[in-house]
């Protein structure tokens, strides 16, 4: 469970442009987990053997909390960017839908 109260007093804290930084930072590390997943994954596709599937799973994991914190702050320190992040989610949630419905109808 999130304490709102906690992740407020580090928001506030660092303040909106550290912590814009800081979400970058963080999205770039969440990329890599996910690229080195995704290498170990194929490699075991085509039949080679990767021993440490769990940890890059584990690492992947830690890494979106990272970004998942990230994007809570910034909710909280940028006026209006909750709705604009819950409003482009919907859209890209309906698009995406969409290109499911078309590729079905084929």
């Amino acid at each position: 469970m999130i304490d709102e109260e906690k992740l407020k007093t580090i928001a506030q804290h660092y303040g909106r442009d550290h912590q814009t930084l800081k979400a970058a930072e963080e999205f770039g590390e969440a990329a890599t987990a996910a690229s080195r997943l995704a290498l170990a994954r194929q490699t075991e596709a085509s039949g080679g053997k990767y021993r440490c599937i769990t940890a890059l799973e584990d690492n992947l994991a830690e890494e979106c909390a990272d970004c998942l914190v990230m994007i809570s702050q910034l909710r909280l320190l940028i006026p209006s960017f909750s709705a604009k992040v819950d409003r482009a989610m919907h859209e890209k949630i309906e698009r995406q839908i969409n290109r499911i419905e078309k590729e079905q109808q084929c």
